[in-house]
Order: C-alpha cells, then structure tokens, then sequence
C-alpha cells in the first residue's frame, strides 16, 4: 500500500503518510466503502484528489484538485495498480453483529384516557389519515 501511495507523483511523505492514515481508518472503520482492497484504497484516492479546503480559494482549490485527480488517474494506470488488481480476490471475514432488535414497547389501554381514545378513534373512524 505504501508503494501505491508513494506512487503519486510529488507527493511529500507528510501527504503519503496522511493517505495511509486515512486508508487504515476508512478500511477499519467504515462499514460500507471499508475493507483491506483496492475498492477502499481508490475511496481514499478519490476523496483526497476532490478535498475541499476552507482556507484556499476556490480557484486555486479547482486547480490543485485537477492536478491530483490527474495524479490519482495515473495511479490507477500505473503498473503496480494493475498488477494489484490482478491478483486473486482475499475475501475477509467479517463477524456480524446481532441485528438491533428494539422492542415494542407494550401498550396498556388503562393508560390510554377515555376522552385520548375518543379523540383519536373519531377521525379514523371518519377516514381521516391525516390531521394538519
């Protein structure tokens, strides 16, 4: 991975070492995108090549942006990449949690008033689904 990042041309090694830091914690953390392949390192790419920075203008922000979504594209075309992506799959074993299950919480009518009842049971009654 760490030949992968150090393949972006220009990149200091405070940048390659922010990009590793964010490839480990997105492929720990993030349960959708996340995982130990090129799918989340290309996440981490990509996010990087379009980052918004408050404090650079916005026209200097659309060129630097450019320049790393070129970088990120050759990258991807790189040979290492290719040969990464050649390789064999490794599927990673990911134990599940137990779905959250919340339960219903159980309604006693005593505690519902007579008039709340009368109240609520009129405009269902009448067809009514909604009341603005």
């Amino acid at each position: 991975m760490r030949a992968v990042m150090a393949s972006i041309p220009k990149a200091s090694e405070s940048q390659i070492d922010a990009l590793i830091h964010a490839y480990l914690k997105a492929r720990d953390e993030d349960e959708f995108q996340g995982g130990a392949n090129l799918w989340c390192l290309f996440n981490v790419l990509t996010a990087w090549a379009s980052e918004k920075d408050v404090s650079a203008r916005s026209a200097n922000r659309a060129y630097r942006n450019w320049g790393r979504q070129k970088d990120v594209g050759s990258v991807v075309e790189s040979k290492l990449w290719q040969e990464l992506a050649a390789q064999p799959v490794r599927r990673l074993v990911h134990v599940a949690a137990p779905p959250l299950v919340m339960p219903a919480a159980p309604v006693v009518e005593a505690e519902i008033a007579a008039p709340a009842q009368a109240e609520i049971a009129a405009p269902l009654a009448a067809g009514v689904t909604a009341i603005g």
